[in-house]
């Protein structure tokens, strides 16, 4: 297996100081075929004291999709598009192409995709999923974002929108479904956008709301998840790190705070943040066992280059949904999201069931 990293020019497997053009090469000619695992294209140049990413590195050859081993693709480049042939690259999992802001549009991906992160394409217009729904339901993205992507056109970000609603809802599924659940595990996807996804069965355009389980089963609030929405507002300083403080039930209640990602850059525009965090389901469930209607109040900081947290001001909205795989007991009500839970238990058990007698 061969890694390959242009950010420092050097390679395992003895492939020192290599050229940029001479790997394209390579890939064109296929002397490198079903051998890569890791490609970093983040080619450092420098100009004067500034550091310089992915310049002149204009496209990724067609033959890319013969790189049948590779797993993980960090392209900081000044690609206009990618090759429609990376979507047959079955291995991939992870495609990094923060800051490539000359992207005009992204194809139809690798389903088995777990993290896609677009930051910054600042020329971004369209982005192109399966054309069939159910295609989408086999995905199970972990994080996708698309942070100051503001030239996205309305189609795209419909589109966006229920991939983020189907894949939220397939991490969701698979933790109450296999009934493991793994507290540092989470799944987020953010994307421009300045209203609470009406999928989220609870909404507000503040900071606080109410949400009453008076309906549920007593038995059935071990197998909630809850899926939360942000509207995130713009924000001029630049960081790393949201830390959302939520508090649950009157008073001064549990107070629990969640960690974010966000772009170093500032963020324009609101966007529409997504998350389904375990450690927060955990003490959600916990709650409400005890008490079938709280109260949930929400604020948020910015973590600063210096590490430090400023206040922000108040939430634009946020919506949270509690995910219930009991039959007798759905919680969803619109129609979509009843279908994508139905078909997306079958594919959750389906593939459970394969591995059990061995098939995958």
């Amino acid at each position: 297996m061969i890694h390959l990293d242009m950010s420092q020019n050097k390679f395992s497997n003895s492939f020192l100081y290599m050229n940029y053009y001479l790997i394209i090469e390579m890939l064109e000619y296929g002397n490198l075929l079903v051998t890569m695992v890791y490609l970093n294209l983040l080619l450092l140049c420098w100009q004067g004291s500034e550091a310089i990413y992915g310049k002149g590195i204009k496209q990724l050859p067609l033959s890319i999709g013969l790189q049948t081993k590779l797993e993980k693709l960090l392209a900081h480049c000044e690609f206009e598009n990618l090759p429609e042939s990376i979507k047959i690259l079955p291995r991939l999992r992870h495609l990094d192409l923060r800051g490539c802001r000359k992207l005009q549009s992204l194809p139809v991906l690798p389903s088995l995709l777990k993290t896609l992160d677009a930051s910054d394409c600042i020329s971004l217009k369209t982005v192109t999923f399966p054309s069939a729904n159910l295609q989408m339901l086999k995905e199970n993205k972990k994080m996708v974002a698309f942070w100051n992507c503001l030239k996205l056109d309305e189609p795209s970000l419909q589109a966006i929108g229920l991939n983020a609603h189907i894949n939220m809802m397939n991490f969701a599924l698979k933790h109450v479904s296999t009934f493991v659940h793994d507290y540092d595990s989470q799944a987020t996807y953010v994307y421009p956008g300045n209203s609470v996804p009406e999928w989220l069965k609870y909404r507000t355009t503040g900071d606080s709301l109410t949400v009453d389980l008076s309906f549920t089963k007593q038995h059935s609030f071990d197998h909630l998840d809850f899926i939360v929405g942000f509207i995130v507002p713009e924000i001029a300083l630049q960081g790393s790190i949201l830390r959302f403080n939520i508090a649950i039930g009157e008073g001064e209640g549990d107070n629990i705070q969640v960690y974010l990602g966000r772009t170093s850059h500032g963020i324009q525009f609101d966007h529409v943040y997504l998350m389904c965090n375990q450690n927060l389901s955990h003490s959600l469930r916990n709650r409400f066992k005890n008490q079938s209607t709280l109260e949930i109040r929400i604020t948020m900081e910015s973590g600063t280059l210096t590490s430090e947290y400023v206040p922000l001001k108040q939430l634009k909205g946020f919506g949270i949904s509690p995910i219930n795989t009991s039959q007798d007991n759905l919680l969803a009500d619109d129609f979509t999201t009843r279908v994508l839970i139905a078909s997306a238990l079958l594919i959750v058990c389906g593939t459970l069931w394969a591995r059990r007698v061995g098939i995958i």
